[in-house]
């Protein structure tokens, strides 16, 4: 489950997007394949843990929320910052919930 149309073909086939390089690395045959898809996929897939690293960017908008909603399985795994734990919490400027998740989202995670 990604956020990013441009990241297809990179992830796929090792290929350069934009600034982000794979180094070399062929995803592919390394990691698997990538299909497209987005949080409605997550209902086909109860069986495998969330992976989730920073998917509302900037802490904005609702990606993450919608695949936690989608998602049925055990287990989450999140990378990125957390309430309390942030660059928000030092820097002005910067959302103090963080700029990994949204604030809905870490609320979502918390109650569960």
């Amino acid at each position: 489950c990604y956020n990013s149309q441009e990241w297809i073909p990179a992830l796929a086939g090792g290929e350069e997007c934009g600034e982000h390089r794979q180094c070399g690395v062929d995803a592919a045959s390394n990691f698997g394949a990538v299909l497209p898809g987005g949080p409605s996929v997550l209902d086909r897939h109860s069986d495998r843990t969330l992976v989730l690293m920073w998917p509302d960017y900037m802490g904005q908008g609702t990606f993450g929320l919608e695949c936690l909603e989608h998602f049925g399985g055990e287990y989450l795994i999140l990378v990125g910052e957390w309430q309390g734990r942030t660059w928000g919490s030092y820097l002005p400027g910067l959302a103090a919930h963080g700029q990994s998740f949204s604030l809905g989202f870490q609320e979502a995670v918390s109650s569960a």
